[in-house]
């Protein structure tokens, strides 16, 4: 319940008045409670703190089916979602395997890391992962 809620009480006070759940979501973003005080004791209660340099999501493999009638699964690629709200990790790293191909997916916000900085870590981990120079 606490990692689901976590969004909610970071991201809140961003609602605008007209989105329907306006009073709820702001209000439980404002209150004092023992979710506030876990994140204030983490250092992660608000957007302006990074809270986590990397975080990582690894589905493992999955086996769907890899032939939906003329269509073949080549890949499946998984978007890591609010489960680690951006502009509080420098990079969420989201990991699956399926149709025995392994796709990585780094998501990340340009408030918190630049764009060349990802790259190089994406040719670093690449490099590691594969054990040669990929700019060959």
């Amino acid at each position: 319940m606490i990692l689901e809620s976590k969004p909610y009480k970071i991201l809140g006070h961003l609602i605008t008045s007209e989105q329907s759940r306006y009073e709820k979501i702001f209000s439980f973003s404002k209150r004092e409670d023992t979710l506030l005080a876990v994140l204030k004791r983490n250092n992660s209660h608000s957007i302006e703190n990074v809270s986590m340099g990397t975080a990582v999501t690894n589905l493992t493999r999955m086996n769907f089916p890899t032939m939906y009638g003329k269509l073949e699964l080549e890949r499946l690629i998984v978007h890591t979602g609010a489960g680690f709200p951006l502009v509080t990790v420098n990079i969420v790293v989201g990991v699956v395997t399926c149709s025995d191909i392994m796709s990585i997916l780094l998501d990340f916000a340009e408030e918190q890391i630049d764009t060349n900085t990802v790259y190089e870590i994406a040719q670093n981990a690449l490099h590691n992962l594969l054990g040669k120079n990929l700019n060959n």
